[in-house]
């Protein structure tokens, strides 16, 4: 019955110690921003330059399944100041 008691004194004890030592404090920031902060800024940066061209842009899309053959569809895009995409085949 003692070593019963010792064995559950001990687990006891390494818990209470491991629930201190798990609780150091905070990691410092790395970045002086939010993530999502960061990524709103990345947004505009990109929306931004996708807007400016007044020409557009050339995509090549490849749709697939399993019945279909694969096969490309170039199209001419351009973004709008509402952000909507105009599509047009080439």
């Amino acid at each position: 019955m003692k070593s019963i008691r010792n064995i559950f004194s001990v687990t006891i004890l390494l818990a209470v110690a491991l629930a201190f030592t798990g609780c150091q404090g905070e990691e410092p920031d790395l970045f002086e921003k939010s993530a999502a902060e960061r990524l709103n800024e990345i947004a505009k940066d990109y929306t931004a330059v996708l807007a400016e061209s007044e020409a557009g842009w050339i995509m090549e899309y490849y749709p697939t399944t399993a019945t279909m053959i694969p096969q490309a569809w170039v199209t001419s895009c351009s973004l709008t100041s509402t952000r909507t995409v105009l599509l047009r085949l080439v």
